[in-house]
C-alpha cells in the first residue's frame, strides 16, 4: 500500500479564497464546561472572564470560533498555573462526544481504517486541523497539525494555540486506545514545538517506552504496520459504512457551502445510480465543470482523485463485509470488468481484491 495523503478540514468559501473565521464543534466547549464543574470550577465565570459565550447545545452541527476554545484553555492555564491542564481536561474526551462520527470510528475494521476514516471527516471536529498519513517502510507516521494558511492569517497571535494542539492530540490518544482496547504500542512520538517538561512527562505516560521528539510543527506518532492492520474488537464494516453516510449528511449541514463534501455525497449517489461523472455532479451542484474543478483544486483535490478516494473507501468496506463477490463490487463501483477493478484496487492498496480478503 502506498499511502501518503492529507485531509484538510478548512473551506475556501468564496472565489477569492478568503478564509472565514475557523470554527470547531461546540461540544468542545460543552465538554470543557462539564469537566470544569466536575473539578469544582465555575465554568460560567471562567467563560465570562475569557469573553466567551457558553455553548447553548451539544450538537456537532453547532460551531463556535476556534479562538474561543483557545482562549478558554489559556485562561484556565493562567488561573491554575498548571501547564498540563488542557491534557487533564481533554482526557475525558470519548467517542460518544463525537456523536455519529464516534460510532463510525468505533466500527472501523483496523487502526488504519480508523485513521483513514478520521482523516476523511476531520472537518467534522474542527475546520483548522488536518491529519496526514505517511507510509514508511515498516510503519505509518500520523501527523496532526494546523492548516498553515489559517494559522498565519488568524491564529498566530493566539498564544494558547499550542494548548489546543496538545490537548486535541492527547484526546486522540485516548480515543484510539478506546477503539484498540489497550494502549497502542508506539514506535516514536512527536510533540508540537517545545512543550513544558511536565507536558512531555504527561505524554510519556501514554506513549510507553516510545522516544519523544520535540521541536516539530505537528503532533504525531509512528506506529508499526502490523499494529495498524490488526483487526479491531469492534470491527463492523457494514455499520461503519452506514454511519459514514450519516456523517456526510451532517457535514453538509455543518457547511452548506463545503464543495468537497457536497461533491462527495453526489458522487456516492451517482455510483449507486450509474452516473457519477463530472458533468452530472456539476449539473446537480448548479455550476459548470470548470468551476467545480477550480473549487476542488483550491482544496488540493481534483474530481478524479475524489472519485478514486470514494471508490477505494467503498471497495475496502465491501471486501471487509464479505457479502458480495468481486464482480458485484466492480459493477457497483462503476468498473466495466472485474479485471479493471482489480488493477485499480492494487494501485490503491498494493493488494489484489482477493489478497486483501484473504488477510482477514
Amino acid at each position: 500500500m502506498n499511502t501518503k495523503s492529507s485531509g484538510s478540514g478548512h473551506n475556501k468559501n468564496n472565489a477569492a479564497g478568503n478564509l472565514q473565521l475557523t470554527d470547531i464543534s461546540s461540544n468542545h466547549l460543552t465538554l470543557l464546561s462539564w469537566v470544569l464543574q466536575r473539578h469544582g470550577m465555575d465554568a460560567g465565570t471562567i467563560f465570562a472572564e475569557a469573553n466567551v459565550s457558553a455553548p447553548a447545545t451539544n450538537s456537532p452541527t453547532d460551531r463556535v470560533p476556534l479562538v474561543s476554545v483557545i482562549r478558554v484553555l489559556e485562561h484556565i492555564r493562567e488561573k491554575t498555573g498548571d501547564p498540563c491542564i488542557g491534557l487533564k481536561l481533554y482526557r475525558y474526551m470519548r467517542l460518544t462526544h463525537l456523536n455519529v462520527l464516534g460510532f463510525a470510528l468505533s466500527c472501523s475494521s483496523t487502526l488504519l481504517d480508523f485513521v483513514l476514516r478520521a482523516q476523511r471527516f476531520f472537518g467534522y471536529v474542527g475546520s483548522a486541523f488536518r491529519l496526514e498519513i505517511e507510509e514508511l517502510e515498516n510503519s505509518f507516521l500520523l501527523r496532526i497539525q494546523m492548516d498553515g494558511a489559517i494559522f498565519q492569517e488568524q491564529l498566530k497571535g493566539e498564544q494558547g494555540t499550542h494548548l489546543l494542539i496538545e490537548s486535541f492530540g492527547y484526546s486522540a490518544f485516548g480515543i484510539t486506545q478506546e477503539v484498540y482496547g489497550d494502549p497502542v504500542p508506539l514506535l516514536k512520538m512527536y510533540l508540537y514545538g517545545e512543550p513544558h517538561p511536565d507536558v512531555v512527562a504527561e505524554f510519556k505516560t501514554v506513549g510507553g517506552e516510545a522516544p519523544v521528539i520535540t521541536g516539530n510543527d505537528f503532533l504525531g506518532v509512528e506506529v508499526d504496520k502490523v499494529v495498524m492492520k490488526t483487526i479491531l474488537p469492534g470491527a463492523n464494516p457494514q455499520l461503519a459504512r452506514e454511519s459514514d453516510e450519516l456523517v456526510i449528511e451532517l457535514m453538509a449541514t455543518i457547511s452548506q457551502t463545503n464543495i468537497v463534501h457536497r461533491c462527495e455525497r453526489l458522487i456516492m449517489e451517482g455510483l449507486a445510480t450509474g452516473d457519477s461523472s463530472l458533468k452530472q455532479v456539476a449539473r446537480q451542484m448548479g455550476m459548470s465543470e470548470r468551476v467545480l474543478q477550480q473549487h476542488l483544486h483550491d482544496d488540493g483535490l481534483s474530481f478524479s482523485s475524489l472519485v478514486n478516494r470514494i471508490k477505494k473507501t467503498l471497495a475496502i468496506q465491501y471486501l471487509q463485509e464479505d457479502k458480495k463477490n468481486i464482480s458485484q463490487i466492480a459493477y457497483m463501483l462503476g468498473f466495466d470488468s472485474a479485471s479493471n477493478f482489480s488493477r485499480a484496487f492494487r494501485s490503491w492498496t498494493g493488494f489484489s481484491p482477493r489478497e486483501f480478503k484473504n488477510q482477514k
